[in-house]
């Protein structure tokens, strides 16, 4: 009797261990996304350089921020004229292709970024020229971001958290930026578009 009741209890156990590596499956990011502006924070600095506290300016619930253009749906603006576009995930085991359409006056730039989710160093191209080293690792179902990067006016640090929902037609990026010129807390709401 006592060693049926192990065999029950063995198989229980087994099975029990099996469903929760299945729902312990990590999300995969790749698609085709659109900046949702009406559900996203766009967070500003202080004084118009866009220095401050990072967070000041969050927008209130369900409002906008200066800037999320109502009139093109996607289209967000980011700082000094810049407009996001299209972004382009490429996910695949133990790494995350990103491609973001931006739009600077009148001109169409794609930025490419690689990164390795197992948390060894990526460096990628960053504004003006500077290259940005990163790590990315898991944290649960959230993908995590770190980087840094010297500038003139100091050492800049990012953290991007990154999330999907659970029917996988939402992505939200919380991305807080310390140091540099610039110091903020986004939180950016992506739709996922149909495939063609």
């Amino acid at each position: 009797m006592g060693t049926n009741r192990a065999v029950v209890f063995s198989a229980i156990l087994v099975l029990g261990l099996s469903v929760e590596l299945l729902a312990g499956e990590k999300p995969n990011f790749s698609g085709t996304w659109i900046l949702d502006p009406e559900r996203s924070e766009m967070g500003r600095g202080g004084r118009g350089s866009g220095t401050g506290r990072f967070g000041a300016g969050r927008s209130r619930e369900g409002g906008r921020q200066r800037g999320g253009g109502p009139g093109r749906r996607g289209m967000g603006r980011m700082g000094r004229g810049g407009l996001r576009g299209p972004l382009t995930i490429d996910h695949k085991e133990g790494m995350l292709v990103i491609r973001q359409t931006m739009n600077f006056g009148g001109e169409e730039r794609v930025r490419t970024s690689r990164f390795a989710t197992d948390g060894k160093e990526s460096t990628n191209p960053g504004f003006g020229g500077m290259s940005t080293p990163s790590k990315t690792y898991w944290e649960g179902n959230r993908l995590v971001t770190e980087s840094s990067m010297e500038t003139p006016m100091g050492l800049m640090q990012s953290r991007e958290v990154r999330s999907l929902s659970d029917d996988g037609q939402t992505m939200t990026v919380v991305r807080t930026t310390t140091g540099g010129p610039r110091e903020r807390t986004q939180r950016l709401v992506y739709v996922k578009q149909a495939a063609r």
